[in-house]
């Protein structure tokens, strides 16, 4: 019998403890056996180490499908909150609006094409056209920017000159701002000409938007104005 015991245990059995007239019944493993005799009668003595046993419970890898789809969806919008907060943070609110505004002009660029090759007036020397005509806007806004650049400098750097007029406006934002207007309104032509429906007062407030960022430029050079009433 010690023999067995000494087997399981090597073996690693696992085994049943039960303890009659209770409730305990439990598997277990035998730790090492000790066993030998104390004194003459030839009794073997045994010492007998339990341990209990439990099993590993495979952990279920599988995903709700929705589950994952949700925390895809989450994963995705945090990616773009840093994207754009980095952007925001590199380039600020100048660096999107010069970014719509490029995408608006491809837009209109684009959708401006479809609409002739629906009209059956599509042809690559309108749309050389088209592009060169983009091209001028660009070279407008890095003129204004360049403006901002040699107004700033004056002002801070020589401060004998006078300006004949308050510089209370980045140039640059303006004619961007102004672009931006004028491309949201090529781009509603667009959409009348394709068929939409549209709100008869969407046009106007463009129109009104544009005419508002006229009346600063226009605001601007009315020094010339102010010194004849003041010659006067």
């Amino acid at each position: 019998m010690v023999d067995r015991l000494v087997e399981w245990s090597n073996n690693g059995d696992v085994l049943r403890f039960i303890a009659t007239d209770t409730p305990v019944n439990l598997p277990v493993l035998l730790g090492p056996v000790e066993h030998g005799q104390r004194d003459g009668t030839g009794d073997v003595y045994v010492t007998l180490e339990l341990r209990q046993y439990r099993e590993l419970q495979e952990e279920s890898t599988e995903v709700n499908q929705d589950t994952g789809n949700e925390n895809f969806a989450v994963q995705i919008k945090l990616c773009l909150a840093a994207v754009l907060g980095t952007l925001t943070a590199l380039w600020g609110w100048f660096g999107w609006l010069v970014l719509v505004w490029a995408a608006l002009m491809l837009a209109d660029w684009l959708i401006g094409s479809a609409v002739a090759a629906k009209d059956g007036k599509w042809s690559s020397g309108k749309m050389r056209a088209g592009a060169w005509h983009k091209g001028g806007m660009i070279v407008i806004v890095c003129v204004a920017l360049t403006a901002d650049w040699l107004i700033g400098t004056l002002l801070h750097n020589l401060p004998v000159v006078e300006l004949p007029f308050t510089y209370g406006v980045l140039l640059g934002p303006l004619v961007i701002v102004w672009y931006v207007v004028g491309e949201l309104g090529s781009l509603a032509e667009h959409a009348i000409t394709m068929g939409a429906p549209y709100p008869a007062w969407l046009p106007k407030i463009l129109e009104a938007g544009k005419d508002a960022v006229d009346k600063v430029g226009e605001e601007l050079t009315d020094f010339r104005e102010g010194e004849q009433r003041h010659d006067r």
